[in-house]
Order: structure tokens, then C-alpha cells, then sequence
């Protein structure tokens, strides 16, 4: 063998030395379990190992018939059936074979490079159970191994969450980044939030919109020594220092219920949306209003004429939306009648109701004293102090007021010219 040769046969050896190195160096190091497992063992948590590390699972199941407030979880997958005779989408909308994963957190702060999760609640059905799996973190070390064990990462699954869009599929996100290079890639899943949909369907008719609010209003669910969720961090942060997980278990029961709720709570919603069951006016209006937000005007329509029936003029609100509805399939004449039933409320649409029959006057009708007469009633109410609006609206209205008055008083003038001079 030549001198080239055998320079070139070394070199071949030594890239592949290096390259041999290079892998064993990147070989990840197997982080120990915490000093405390045996502890968190006994207080009934498994041990779950996968290749970036540890976590800790606590696991239940709960018949499909068992009872959470005044509902079963069956009557969830009852109501989603009704569904299927719906052509139209909705948020509330999930098809019989999507798989539905409630999903809830627990998490060491709200915001901040700081905070991360350190508790995961996913509870989704299996045959004639749902199954509860709560996985915990043992330190920030076995973060990895943590977020690998939510299966994020396979694609089909559809969450439920309570203010999950803002607040705990951001923060997933957030933390999956940080070990993009050693997870597989984050995908993008279907969410239903139902924080938003309690906030349309039930608007003003409560206080608040927190998640044991609604249990105690609408499920007639109430917790026993719950902790308060403010000190979830603090709790979590002393059992990994004290390795005691009494006060742990304490969390994971306060995760628990939130999953609970989470089912018997969509089952409420879609069954409000659906019209299976007795509500107040409020709330039917509220449901029309939202169908009428996403397009949805035929069925809008439809219950605004049903609404509109069964409660009459204890309704404005249904008046007035059934009235605009109207009015854009091109029926003004029938759409001012409802109009006309929403102007004595002392709100913001009861100063549009009164500019619409203000419009309809004049542009269709013709009668331009009539319409002056309307113009003239929604200036008084927009400067009225007893009526609810911003003081944009008040502002910017006023100035199309005077203009509408000013228009109709050179029509008025002109139409009286013209029956002196006929």
C-alpha cells in the first residue's frame, strides 16, 4: 500500500472515531428517581418510565351511569348524539367518532419563564368507563419525560378544556418548545373551550364565570375542602422538598373534579344549545345570539320566532334581533313592527331599534315626520343618564343623529313644498 494510501485509511479510521464519540457523547443521561419516590408510592401514585425520564401517575375509573352534580357523564355522549342531525357547525360541535380528551393543569404560576406545569389532568372514555390519568412532575428535570407522557404529540384528539385556549395549551406549547429537540414535534388538536361558551350562553345571568361558580349554579355540584387554587404552587413545590405527598393528593383531587365537571358541563351546554331541555328567556336569547354571531341566520331566525312567541314582549332583545334578521332578507315593513317592540329599552339596542325604525320611515316607508319623530326619541335616550353605553357610542351617534335630523328636516320642508304648490 502506497504512502496516500495508507494517510488515507487513518483518516477514515479517525472520522469514524469521532463520529462514534460524537454519538455516545449525545447519549442522554439517565436522570435518578427523586429521593422520595417510595413515599409518593405508598400515597397510591405509579411510576411511569419512558426514554427522557419519570413521571408519576394516579389513575381512576368512572362508570360511564356514575353521578357528578345532577347529571351522569352518559347523558354527554346522549346529548352529542343529537348532533348528528345537525348539518350546521358549532364550537360546541364534536362528531361521534372524535376522541374526546378533557384536559386541565395545575401549573407553578400564571405567566413568566418561571412557571411550568407540574400536573396533568386528561380524562376520555374508554368503551363504558372514562378514565382518569393524572401525571405528575417529580422535578423540573423529568420535564421531558412529563410532556412525552401526554402523548401531545399524536394527532386525532379532540380537548376540552375550561379556558384552555388561553391559558393551558398555551403553556403546553410553551414548555414543549424548550425540549423541541428531544420530543417529537407538538400537534395541532381541535380544542373546545367551554369557559367561552359558558360566558355566551349563560351571559348576564351570573356573577361569575369560574369553573366552581358554574358547578354550584348549574350542576348543583358542591366541593368539600377543596384548597384554593392559589395554593397549588406552594403545596407542590413543599412535597418535592419535603417529599411528603399528603397535600400533593389534596391537588390531584382539586384536578379531579375540575375534569369532572368539565363532562357534565358540555353535556349541559350542548343540551342548552340544542333546546333539550327548559331554560330561562335570558338564556334562549342568549343561544339565538350566538347562532346568529356565527351565521347561522335560519336557525337564528327560527328561535327568535319561537322566543318571540312563548314569552312576547318580555323579550325586546329577541324583537330586536329578529327585526335585523328580517330586515337583511329584505323585509323592512315586517321587520319595523319588531323594531318598534325593542325601543323603550333604556340600552344600547333599544337606541338602534328606535334608529332603525328611524331608517325604515324614511327610506321605505316614506313617512319622513314619522321618521324625524324616531330620530328625535333616539337622541333623547342617547342622552339620557338612565341608559347603559360608552361614551364612544354616545358620541359617535349623536353626530349621525344630527345629520339624520338635519337630512329629514330639508325632506320634510321639501315634501311640504310640493303639496302647496300641487
Amino acid at each position: 500500500m502506497s504512502y496516500e494510501s495508507r494517510l488515507l485509511e487513518m483518516r477514515r479510521k479517525l472520522v469514524k472515531k469521532k463520529k462514534v464519540e460524537s454519538v455516545e457523547k449525545s447519549k442522554p443521561v439517565a436522570i435518578p428517581a427523586p429521593p422520595y419516590e417510595q413515599n409518593w408510592l405508598r400515597a397510591g401514585l405509579q411510576k411511569v418510565e419512558n426514554e427522557h425520564g419519570i413521571v408519576y401517575l394516579k389513575e381512576k375509573r368512572y362508570a360511564l351511569d356514575a353521578m357528578h352534580g345532577n347529571r351522569t357523564f352518559r347523558s354527554l355522549f346522549q346529548a352529542l348524539e343529537q348532533w348528528e342531525h345537525v348539518e350546521e357547525d358549532h364550537p360546541l360541535k364534536s362528531g361521534a367518532q372524535e376522541r374526546l380528551v378533557f384536559f386541565d393543569t395545575e401549573t407553578t404560576g400564571l405567566a413568566g419563564a418561571g412557571a411550568y406545569i407540574f400536573l396533568h389532568g386528561l380524562f376520555e372514555r374508554e368503551e363504558e368507563h372514562l378514565v382518569l390519568r393524572q401525571y405528575v412532575l417529580p422535578s423540573p428535570d423529568h420535564e421531558a419525560a412529563f410532556l412525552y407522557a401526554s402523548r401531545f404529540y399524536e394527532r386525532g384528539v379532540t380537548l376540552v378544556t375550561y379556558n384552555g385556549k388561553s391559558f393551558d395549551v398555551p403553556m403546553v406549547e410553551s414548555r414543549w418548545t424548550l425540549h423541541r429537540q428531544q420530543l417529537p414535534p407538538l400537534q395541532k388538536q381541535k380544542q373546545i373551550d367551554l369557559l367561552h361558551a359558558a360566558r355566551r350562553i349563560w351571559k348576564d345571568e351570573q356573577t361569575s364565570f369560574s369553573l366552581v361558580q358554574m358547578e354550584e349554579t348549574i350542576l348543583n355540584f358542591f366541593r368539600e375542602d377543596d384548597i384554593p387554587g392559589h395554593l397549588a404552587p406552594i403545596i407542590y413545590e413543599d412535597a418535592v422538598r419535603s417529599g411528603e405527598p399528603q397535600a400533593l393528593m389534596d391537588i390531584l383531587r382539586h384536578n379531579e373534579w375540575d375534569l369532572l365537571s368539565l363532562v357534565t358541563f358540555y353535556g349541559e351546554a350542548v343540551e342548552t344549545v340544542l333546546r333539550q331541555k327548559e331554560t330561562s328567556s335570558t338564556v334562549e336569547v342568549n343561544v339565538a345570539k350566538w347562532l346568529n354571531d356565527l351565521k347561522l341566520f335560519g336557525q337564528s331566525r327560527q328561535q327568535f320566532e319561537q322566543i318571540v312567541d312563548t314569552y312576547g314582549a318580555e323579550t325586546p332583545t329577541a324583537h330586536y334581533y329578529l327585526g335585523k334578521l328580517l330586515k337583511k332578507e329584505g323585509r323592512p315593513l315586517e321587520a319595523f313592527v319588531f323594531f318598534e317592540q325593542s325601543t323603550h329599552v333604556r340600552n344600547r339596542i333599544g337606541i338602534e331599534a328606535t334608529i332603525q325604525c328611524a331608517m325604515i320611515a324614511e327610506h321605505h316607508k316614506k313617512e319622513y315626520v314619522l321618521a324625524l319623530r324616531y330620530t328625535t326619541k333616539a337622541y333623547e335616550q342617547l342622552m339620557s343618564d338612565e341608559t347603559e353605553i360608552t361614551q364612544r357610542f354616545r358620541e359617535n351617534t349623536a353626530q349621525q343623529l344630527h345629520a339624520r335630523k338635519a337630512r329629514l328636516m330639508k325632506k320634510i320642508k321639501r315634501q311640504q313644498s310640493e303639496k302647496s304648490d300641487g
